[in-house]
């Protein structure tokens, strides 16, 4: 393992850490104590609940979420070969494991999906269980000015794991070098053939689907944000330097879970070559 390889990360991780620290307990004082934001973390504290959420679940989040490739990178290769793929060839491409450590090539798609189902969760049904007396049935300038906000940072609990579930089994297939030829499927049509990567293949339907809707959402809200910043002052304008950034804010959470499916990057490649042996995936692909 190469240590250097994950200094700049870690480096990066250890100032988000203490960035939002720093930032959590510099708004305090601009935000009336009003208890807790959910009802699902046991300490009746807006900025502790916050800190627990950023600091220590969305970390972990990520961490457990790399294991999801165990389930999700096999799930999409039997289904892509059984079902989509009888009349594709399937290789095995060897390449390099890369050097290089890149947070957002891997990190910024999930984090816009871990974003994109918190706001498709944020309704007002699941607002009533997740989120604090306060904040679920209060009504007046200072909750409709930050609801929406805090629903997305307790939502990102449970979604921004499962985002990276569902991404890691896409990094399993691209890290494994599976590939699958179109050419028996053309042969007679007046179309060329593709050499094409399962993990990319599922990777671009992923990327699609993330990407726009989230952006859509994202756009909306920061001119929302900065309509109140006119009615709210201060506590308009905390919310807008959260939300803007948010998105890459996001990303440092994640180091943690990449560094670990880098770290077992040979163990994973092994895992998904076994499994597609086992559906005669065997031969290698020649450039």
């Amino acid at each position: 393992m190469k240590v250097k390889k994950y200094t700049i990360p870690i480096t990066f991780f250890i100032i988000y850490l203490v960035f939002i620290l720093i930032f959590l307990i510099l708004a305090d004082p601009y935000i009336p104590d009003i208890g807790g934001m959910t009802t699902l973390i046991p300490i009746n504290n807006m900025f502790i609940q916050s800190a627990i959420i950023l600091l220590i679940i969305l970390p972990i989040s990520s961490i457990l979420g790399i294991f999801g490739g165990y389930v999700f990178a096999p799930i999409i290769l039997i289904f892509h070969k059984k079902i989509l793929g009888k009349k594709y060839d399937y290789n095995i491409q060897d390449k390099p494991i890369s050097d290089k450590f890149s947070i957002l090539t891997r990190g910024f798609v999930p984090v816009l999906m871990a974003m994109n189902f918190a706001f498709m969760l944020s309704i007002p049904q699941l607002q009533q269980v997740i989120l604090s007396p306060f904040w679920a049935s209060g009504s007046g300038s200072l909750v409709d000015a930050i609801k929406d906000l805090i629903s997305l940072i307790v939502l990102l609990i449970f979604t921004f794991g499962i985002s990276i579930f569902i991404f890691s089994g896409t990094w399993f297939l691209l890290d494994s070098g599976i590939v699958y030829s179109t050419k028996r499927a053309v042969q007679n049509k007046e179309e060329p053939y593709e050499i094409l990567s399962l993990g990319g293949w599922i990777n671009r339907l992923l990327k699609g689907y993330a990407g726009l809707s989230v952006l859509i959402t994202y756009f909306t809200m920061t001119i929302e944000y900065l309509r109140i910043i006119w009615d709210m002052g201060a506590i308009g304008l905390i919310n807008l330097i959260i939300y803007l950034p948010f998105p890459f804010l996001l990303l440092f959470p994640v180091i943690p879970g990449l560094i670990l499916s880098d770290i077992i990057i040979e163990r994973r490649i092994k895992y998904v070559r076994r499994i597609a042996e086992k559906l005669g995936i065997t031969q290698k692909f020649e450039d």
